[in-house]
């Protein structure tokens, strides 16, 4: 009994009576009971030792090993003696064991609010289970809206971002503290009005670091009007990014041109080659046609290089391999697989160490591109949508002209404001950007195992298939077939009835991938050191392409250099320069700089960073998600700012 004793929340004013074991509900009752004799009143303090009545109390304990607690508190009400306080009866309190009507002990409920922090509702319940703690999800919910805020010191440096309640609809603001790298609160919106006034309500702030935000800016020049604004060096390379990206997207011609002319091997097609390739591909389906044929190289035996076309299948793009141009995935077999069972990995195969010998023995690899392949009806939807989203283009600007204003616009034509005015930045029309997950597949990390094991002779896709799922494919069988239906159709492939051995041509992936208006801008904007020779080729060709090319790339570049490497002294004259350019979208972008001046200035001059804002607008994201994008401010806020 007496280990127990020293188990118990409060040893000096709890005294251990007896103790129930009930083995088959795994739970331990323990009755205990108070051994003050004289207690305060709460209202009046006035000690007091009359007893009213006894009744008991049962909470809940922390688990010991797999047994739950439960304490049985026997506890006492007392008369208070002072006759001028308005309490005649009270209950004593045990501010060391629970709080007033309660059912746990206070250190459960620690335990319990810890874990809703770290966890939330529905997976802290599990984890509380796992713990051997019952408890519901709204309980721990509630555990968390009932801690305190810590109070707010105000810093010398804040950070500010918004974050999304419900993505285009919804905002607030996150304060971060850039000097303890702390967040310190959450406002319930994104107006500048909110943001003034707690600037107001917690002055002392000397920098603020933000984002290009206007609201923020007038926010900011309300609540601290002596305090320094400083713009994100990252937002402004991402709104520099942004700019570019519209840049290349009027381009969009110049650079398939340039990307044929980067890729110079694959210019020149056979006639009599196209024309069987494009009657192969029309045998696969009867609603598939190819539209975008890609050029490939085949090296024949004798070192020349003859042009070759691949079309593709659907969604199956190759991986860019930086080791070498071509993968020799024609003899990986004869190195990497000893037997026709492929190795238990989902990663993509190592290149053998004899590389230049492989090469050497397989002189006539065919390098495929896998672009989508879309059915002719969609290619026609496809093409009336695009002409239909130029000729809204084309009325924008002819009603921009007479004089109408972009709601006005708007209404006229019956599309969104939106659209309007992301027309209206450009009088020529910009193409639409491709998907995010284009080329993307569940097939893509197989690629090299499946080339290796065609090359070697296997072309059943039912047995390539089943090989592959040993590996951890989880994809299905057609995404396989049309991949090998497409391999079916190059020249050269004889079926398996002929008595020729690999008469099949040899396959291995493809080397690069095409160039977009928005990949071409993360090439202008990587950094000198890390560009390789052959991106810097495709820089020069695009400077060559076009005037506008060469006078948006020269500036993007000097624009980040001054950035990343602070020069203040050069942004004044980078303005001007890049207000007298040709291209109408830099000479906008500069126009918007030179409107927040101050901030920009301050921005490539000082070392401040809103890089911790953004990290921990990714962990207040997680917290959302994790919660389903269901909590209120009053739940995020605790959350974000108490597990920190």
């Amino acid at each position: 009994m007496s280990v127990l004793t020293h188990l118990l929340p409060d040893s000096n004013n709890l005294k251990l009576e007896n103790c129930q074991l009930d083995e088959i509900k795994t739970q331990i009752k323990l009755i205990v009971s108070a051994i003050n004799r004289v207690v305060n009143c709460p209202v009046c303090n006035q000690p007091t030792h009359k007893i009213h009545s006894r009744y008991e109390r049962f909470l809940a304990d922390l688990p010991w090993a797999d047994y739950s607690i439960t304490l049985q508190l026997r506890v006492r009400k007392f008369f208070c003696i002072n006759t001028l306080c308005k309490r005649r009866i009270f209950t004593e309190r045990l501010t060391n064991v629970t709080a007033p009507w309660t059912r746990r002990t206070l250190r459960l409920a620690q335990r319990l609010s810890a874990i809703a922090l770290a966890n939330g509702g529905a997976a802290g319940v599990r984890l509380s289970a796992q713990l051997g703690i019952k408890v519901s999800r709204n309980t721990l919910l509630n555990l968390v809206r009932s801690i305190p805020l810590p109070p707010i010191v105000t810093p010398h440096t804040l950070g500010v971002d918004d974050f999304c309640f419900r993505k285009c609809k919804t905002y607030g603001t996150a304060l971060i503290d850039l000097e303890r790298r702390r967040p310190i609160a959450l406002l319930k919106d994104a107006k500048a009005e909110t943001l003034a006034e707690w600037l107001k309500a917690h002055p002392g702030v000397k920098v603020v670091s933000r984002d290009r935000s206007k609201t923020y800016e007038s926010g900011i020049r309300q609540g601290a009007p002596e305090a320094i604004q400083v713009a994100d060096r990252f937002h402004l390379l991402q709104n520099l990014f942004q700019t570019l990206e519209q840049v290349f997207g009027i381009h969009a011609k110049v650079l398939k041109e340039v990307e044929k002319q980067v890729f110079s091997t694959d210019t020149k097609v056979h006639l009599e080659v196209e024309t069987a390739l494009e009657e192969g591909i029309r045998e696969l389906d009867g609603d598939t046609y190819p539209t975008q044929l890609q050029t490939t190289e085949i090296q024949n035996e004798c070192g020349d290089v003859k042009p070759f076309l691949a079309e593709n299948t659907d969604g199956l793009t190759a991986q860019e391999n930086p080791q070498t141009n071509i993968l020799p995935s024609a003899v990986c077999h004869a190195t990497c697989f000893k037997s026709a069972k492929p190795p238990n990995a989902v990663a993509p195969l190592p290149l053998p160490d004899n590389l230049s010998l492989i090469t050497e023995a397989n002189k006539s690899p065919v390098v495929p591109r896998f672009p989508q392949n879309t059915s002719l009806k969609r290619k026609v939807q496809s093409a009336k949508a695009r002409d239909r989203r130029r000729e809204i283009h084309e009325q924008v600007w002819r009603l921009r002209s007479i004089g109408l204003s972009g709601l006005a616009i708007a209404q006229e034509l019956g599309v969104s404001k939106t659209t309007v005015f992301n027309y209206l930045r450009s009088s020529t029309f910009t193409e639409r950007r491709e998907r995010s997950d284009h080329g993307l597949s569940l097939l893509n990390p197989y690629h090299d195992y499946l080339l290796s094991r065609w090359n070697s002779g296997n072309h059943n896709t039912q047995e390539l298939f089943e090989e592959i799922r040993t590996c951890g494919y989880i994809g299905g069988y057609a995404t396989v077939a049309r991949f090998t239906r497409y391999l079916k159709t190059l020249p050269g492939f004889e079926p398996a009835k002929c008595s020729k051995k690999n008469a099949s041509p040899r396959v291995s992936s493809s080397s690069h991938r095409p160039l977009t208006p928005s990949r071409v801008p993360a090439l202008v904007l990587r950094r000198p050191e890390l560009i390789q020779p052959n991106e810097r080729e495709i820089i020069a060709q695009l400077q060559t392409a076009h005037s506008d090319l060469k006078s948006a790339i020269e500036l993007a570049q000097q624009f980040a250099s001054v950035v990343r490497q602070r020069l203040s002294e050069q942004l004044d004259a980078w303005l001007h320069k890049a207000k007298n350019s040709s291209v109408s979208l830099l000479r906008s972008f500069a126009v918007s700089l030179e409107s927040d001046y101050d901030a920009v200035k301050a921005g490539v001059t000082m070392s401040v960073s809103n890089g911790p804002v953004e990290g921990h607008i990714n962990r207040l994201k997680m917290l959302k998600r994790q919660m389903y994008g269901r909590a209120k401010i009053d739940l995020l806020e605790r959350r974000f700012l108490l597990a920190s």
